[in-house]
């Protein structure tokens, strides 16, 4: 039998968490990155999910990213 494995899409709390994430990104200054660790605490969410969340979004297009010691999402 062959395992599946959980992609974003498919996990039960993706759509919520999605739909928090870009709330606070949206009221955020567009100039300062917000680290995936700080929303993932604002959320009380597991980080590496909310990682994998922000990557789809990004992806997308909803989102901007920005990697380095200042980076983050906006």
């Amino acid at each position: 039998m062959k395992q599946e494995y959980c992609t974003p899409t498919q996990h039960p709390k993706w759509f919520g968490l999605a739909v928090q994430a870009l709330v606070i990104l949206s009221q955020e200054d567009k100039s300062i990155a917000c680290p995936s660790i700080e929303l993932a605490k604002y959320l009380q969410s597991e980080p590496s999910l909310l990682r994998r969340i922000l990557s789809v979004l990004a992806k997308e297009g909803f989102i901007g990213t920005r990697e380095g010691r200042d980076g983050g999402y906006h």
